[in-house]
């Protein structure tokens, strides 16, 4: 073969590679990545889905899923979510979508898939409140001793945790000494509104004596 023909051969081989090539295929996919972001936020699931299947090779293709997993998070199946945060776990989305998927099945009531996608590294206080709430009183009473831990914090819980809370509260586990522990607790925290519902716990006088003295 000719020198000048193998030169040739060699530049048609190399052209679909060079940098200038693959920049303009970088720009492309970023172009469509807008796009397919603009059908998303507009509803145009067509345009969407047509886009998406051209970006499956580009490096932001995963914040595409999120994106997509999230707007319609209501609509999407426990092992749609459950493949994405196996094949995403090391990305900060596999988390931000665990919580997410945790926060929509607590809603839902549905607690056989909450406890198979809860993660304590993951969990929201809402989240931790019904995973003791679904247990309760747990094994060795673990779901009751975990409920007194999250009441007795220093400040105020979220209207979620109050299922748990009235459990605990009706089946007597809520003691002076334990009120007394979010008592000071509320008081380092500055939190003074939160001592007033405290007080209501404090069945002796020594514990709402030593509350007036605190406060004096």
């Amino acid at each position: 073969m000719p020198l000048k023909t193998l030169a040739t051969c060699f530049l048609l081989l190399i052209i679909p590679f060079s940098p200038s090539a693959a920049g303009q295929d970088l720009a492309h996919q970023r172009t469509q990545y807008n796009e397919a972001v603009t059908a998303l936020s507009k509803g145009d699931k067509p345009r969407f889905r047509a886009l998406k299947r051209e970006l499956r090779d580009y490096p932001l293709y995963p914040y595409l899923l999120y994106a997509e997993y999230r707007t319609y998070l209501e609509r999407q199946e426990s092992g749609t979510i459950a493949r994405f945060l196996t094949r995403y776990q090391d990305t900060p989305l596999a988390g931000q979508l665990r919580k997410a998927w945790l926060d929509h099945l607590r809603k839902t009531d549905a607690r056989d898939d909450f406890l198979n996608f809860y993660s304590e590294k993951h969990a929201s206080i809402e989240h931790q409140c019904y995973r003791q709430q679904i247990a309760y009183p747990g094994p060795n009473n673990e779901a009751i001793r975990a409920g007194i831990a999250l009441w007795r914090a220093g400040e105020s819980r979220p209207k979620a945790c109050d299922p748990l809370f009235d459990r605990l509260i009706a089946d007597g586990h809520i003691s002076d000494e334990v009120a007394w522990q979010r008592y000071v607790a509320a008081i380092l925290n500055h939190e003074y509104g939160l001592t007033n519902y405290i007080t209501r716990f404090f069945s002796s006088d020594r514990y709402q004596n030593l509350a007036r003295r605190l406060l004096a």
